[in-house]
Parts: C-alpha cells; structure tokens; sequence
C-alpha cells in the first residue's frame, strides 16, 4: 500500500520515445507513506546518446531537437553536443539508476519494488525506460502495475474546471498552479524536484477527500444513481 515512488524523467535527443536517447536521467525517491521526499535520495546524470559519435547520428529530427536544446539551455548547439558525447555511457548510467531504484525495495522482490512516477511518463519515459531494459538484459526495477502518471491525474481533476490550465503540459501546470520559476525547466532534475511535489500534493489531496466523514456515503449513492437498469 506505501510503496515508495519515485519520480523520474528522461531528457532525450528526440521526441519519439521509440527511438530516443536519453541523454539526462533524474529521479527522486518519495516516502508512500508520509508523502515526503527522502533525504539524500536523488540521482541525475548525463548519458552519452547511442550513436553520437557517427557521421550519420545527425538526423533531421535529432537536429530539431539539438536546437530546442539549445534554446531551453540558452547555449551553442556545439556546447550542447560536447556535452552529451563527453557524458557517461548508456549501459553505466542505467546500471546505477537500477541500483539507486532497487535501494528502496525493502525485500528485494517485485512485489515491494517502488511505484514509478512522472509527467507523462506512461506514454513517454515508461516505453524509453522499457527499451533499456530490454536492451541492456535488465528486469524491469519497478513495481510491474502501478505508474503515478501526472498528465492523467490532472486530466481527471482539470478538464471541466472553469478557468482551470489551458493544458496538462508540466510548464502550463506550473504557471497555472503558481510554482516558483526555478528559470530550468527540461533539466532532468528540476523537473522530477517540481513534478515530486505536484505528486505530493495530488496524493495529499486524494487522501483527504477519501477520508471525509461523507465521501463512502456519497460515493455508494452516486453509484446507485448510475447503475444501469
């Protein structure tokens, strides 16, 4: 029932989580229980990006994305490239995320391995998350059927709310929600920081409503009213 989660994004080269390379991983581990981050449990790293040192790496999506990088890091897209080709290599960085992950799978079975959490992770950092696994002969580190999913969450408490986000995009939630600019946002770090805390906050939220005093009394005549006959 408390799992921890942990909150983790991918940066990648492009946007295609099919085909894309990480080249940033964060995470962050969270207490199920209490709903606080756990001290000194963050991970981030740089990954060199399959590839990058060919000719041919280059393509016209991958270009595409190299200036966005570029623009979101206000730097040359030849300084943006130097970094990913002098990161560690793919292989080394998923080991240590899998053991910064199996760290907190109290019993070391699938049934207690940690929840995994992010925006719009099950469409995007889940499918690149999966591909390395199976790459790189690795059991998946995760709880196998559970995935803490903000671009879900706020579809079910935004979309028919009057003057409510105009999307479900991470930079629209944090104007919209007021978060404080932190001027990084698609640095892997800050953003699994910002996304922990709407995690949390989500959550928090949930529990409260769930533990009313009338929510159950509620919840059976709503469900009444909507059995088909």
């Amino acid at each position: 029932m408390y799992r921890t989660i942990i909150v983790f994004d991918f940066e990648t080269d492009s946007p295609d989580p099919k085909n894309a390379n990480p080249v940033q991983l964060a995470a962050l581990a969270i207490n199920g229980l209490t709903l606080k981050p756990i001290r000194n449990a963050e991970f981030v790293s740089d990954c060199k990006p399959d590839g990058v040192d060919n000719d041919d790496y280059l393509t016209e999506e991958r270009k595409k994305t190299l200036v966005w990088h570029s623009k979101v890091q206000q730097v040359d897209q030849e300084k943006v490239l130097e970094r990913w080709k002098n990161a560690p290599n793919e292989k080394m960085v998923w080991s240590e995320f899998h053991k910064f992950v199996n760290r907190f799978n109290k019993k070391g079975t699938s049934w207690f391995a940690p929840i995994q959490a992010g925006m719009n992770i099950r469409n995007f950092d889940c499918i690149i998350a999966n591909r390395l696994n199976e790459k790189h002969k690795k059991k998946t580190c995760f709880f196998k059927r559970d995935v803490i999913d903000i671009l879900e969450m706020a579809f079910y408490w935004f979309h028919d709310l009057e003057g409510g986000p105009s999307n479900n995009t991470m930079d629209t939630l944090r104007k919209w929600l007021k978060m404080p600019d932190r001027g990084k946002s698609h640095d892997a770090l800050v953003d699994v920081r910002d996304e922990a805390v709407v995690i949390i906050t989500f959550i928090q939220m949930f529990r409260s409503v769930c533990n009313h005093p009338k929510f159950t009394e509620r919840l059976r005549e709503k469900i009444q009213e909507n059995v088909y006959n």
